[in-house]
């Protein structure tokens, strides 16, 4: 069992508490109280259950599948298309036309087909939403505790 350090309760699954009670990013907590941002905020014994059933229910046939069609950052939407989706694609004009963007969240350039992007990928994508979300639950207990004194 992991002991938070600000409540002093003991959790399996800290990283799960520290964002529902109190309202901080387990990377902040770990920076806060000086602890090595590379290890886990999970107990040994879920850890290894938690890879054990990687291998039974299959999940890791799929990753291993899906590397190939992964998004990576820099990269214009995904590697790989069909010969067929590049061909549907080029008889729309949707393929024609690239436009330059900055990403909201990192500031990064990039090119997209599309002239709605917002981000350079889904993960600065789900980090913007996250941390706005985050900013939204802070503002609000914020204000809940300033009515109360």
């Amino acid at each position: 069992m992991l002991k938070c350090l600000i409540c002093g309760k003991k959790f399996k699954h800290l990283g799960a508490h520290l964002v529902k009670k109190h309202h901080i990013l387990a990377r902040d907590y770990k920076i806060e109280f000086g602890l090595d941002l590379n290890k886990p905020l999970i107990t040994k014994d879920i850890s290894a259950l938690k890879r054990k059933q990687v291998f039974e229910n299959g999940t890791i046939n799929n990753l291993k599948k899906g590397k190939r069609y992964r998004f990576e950052k820099g990269h214009i939407g995904r590697k790989y298309f069909s010969k067929e989706t590049l061909e549907r694609l080029r008889n729309r004009n949707r393929i024609t036309k690239s436009y330059n963007h900055i990403c909201k969240k990192c500031g990064q350039r990039f090119i997209s087909h599309s002239k709605k992007s917002l981000f350079c990928c889904p993960s600065c994508c789900i980090k913007y939403h996250y941390a706005k979300k985050r900013n939204f639950q802070v503002r609000n207990y914020e204000l809940s505790t300033n009515i109360l004194t």
